[in-house]
Formats: structure tokens, sequence, C-alpha cells
């Protein structure tokens, strides 16, 4: 969180691998992704990240089920598989009677759910969201709000949100105050350290000795090993983590 210019967005574009650094690293689980090839950004985005943006970047000329099976095909996933999985997904959101309808016939809560599953399509580790609420009304703000929280929870994958919102700030396990390029503070939720934050201090110019050491971190990615994963788990069942289905 952090007033308008602050570099919220230039963050997230950076750990995404969009923009290069005009100095110092960034590593994403482990991996310094600054060091890789065009070609290994691509398969690293494709394979272990999610996007969910602001205005949904959803193609108009496809309907909701095509959109999330176009990030399938990106990753190499096509036909009845691709169908299946994307079905899967946007049934569990809520959308089973939406499938074949058109992005401009979509309410806003509507079309960022769809954009939420296209993110989710390929089972990536991290998630990183762009006002993922600017354009909708305090309803479905709401809902896109517990909706990741959920995800976070029972999905066990992280997301990594700017926003304005302060709703968001109240489910979040961790909110970093950015100003002028620069981290002013934070709020934290429990005494883990959080990866974003170790990122964050040696990419605005903390020394890597003064980064505390990572409690129960994960195993970090070898650049060999961009591969695509084995095919993603199934959606959860009908009735799981999505919150307006909670008794």
């Amino acid at each position: 969180m952090g007033p308008s210019g602050s570099g919220k967005t230039t963050l997230l574009t950076l750990i995404g691998g969009l923009l290069r650094p005009t100095s110092g690293i960034v590593r994403v689980n482990g991996l310094e992704i600054t060091s890789l090839k065009e070609r290994q950004l691509t398969k690293f985005r494709r394979h272990y990240l999610g996007f969910i943006f602001q205005s949904f970047n959803l193609l108009e000329s496809l309907n909701a089920r095509e959109n999330v099976e176009a990030a399938l095909n990106f990753a190499g996933v096509g036909g009845r598989r691709a169908r299946k999985r994307a079905t899967a997904l946007l049934t569990d959101l809520g959308m089973a009677d939406r499938l074949r309808a058109r992005p401009r016939t979509l309410s806003g809560g509507e079309r960022q759910r769809v954009s939420i599953a296209r993110a989710l399509a390929n089972d990536p580790q991290l998630i990183l969201a762009d006002e993922p609420t600017a354009n909708l009304d305090s309803r479905h703000g709401h809902e896109v709000v517990e909706l990741l929280h959920d995800i976070t929870r029972q999905q066990q994958r992280t997301i990594i949100i700017v926003s304005h919102d302060h709703r968001i700030r109240d489910v979040a396990d961790r909110v970093l105050w950015l100003q002028d390029g620069r981290f002013e503070g934070f709020d934290e939720g429990d005494t883990q350290q959080s990866a974003l934050l170790d990122t964050a201090r040696i990419l605005y110019g903390a020394s890597p000795d003064a980064v505390p050491p990572r409690a129960a971190a994960s195993q970090p990615i070898a650049p060999e090993a961009m591969a695509p994963p084995p095919p993603p788990a199934p959606a959860a069942k009908r009735g799981g983590w999505l919150p307006w289905r909670r008794a």
C-alpha cells in the first residue's frame, strides 16, 4: 500500500519479470530472475506466476471459458484437457452458467472472477494482483477480497497485492507501506519473515547481511528446472473454499 506514484506497480512488474531493475537483483523463491534470459523469463512467468489486473485484461473476442483456456494453451495444455480445467475453475468460482458469455456481457465482479480463474489456470506458486478491486462496487469488491484470502489459506498459495483498498489490509498477513520507492514500515500478523520483505529490502538498497534469515523457506527454483510442471490438480470441489458457499 502507498500513495500514487510510490512504486507499487513497478515493484509488481519487477517481481513478475516484466521490468528489469537498473541496478540490484530480484529473487523469487530463491531464483535470481534478473539473470534469466528472455526465453527463461517467459517460462518462469508461464509456469510459476499468475497475474490479476485492475482492468481485467480479458480478450473480448473470446468467451469466459476460452479466456481461461488461452492461459493453458500458452503453457502447452490444449484441447479437451484445457477445456476441462477451465470449466472446473470457472464452475468453482460460481461461473458455471456464464462459461460461454463474452466479457462485455459480464458484470465487473464476474469479469474479475474470470481473470482469477485465468491466474489459477497453470497452478502458480505466486499470484501478483494489481488493484484487483479498484473497478468493482462494494459488494463485488468484498467478494473478491474474501476469495483471494481463501485461495491463500486453502490452496496454499502466495498472493502479493497492490491496492488502496483497506478491506484487503484487514485480511492480509502483512502490509508493506511504500513511499517514494522505499518501504517506510510494515505491519505483520505473525513472527515469520516475509519472503517479499527480504526481496524488497535487497531491491531498495539494504545490505543482504541486514536481511534476517527466512523461517521455513521453501526450496529455491533452479534455473534448469524451468520445464513445465506436472498437470495441475483438479479444482476444489463445489462447496469448498468459496466464501459465498459457506454455511
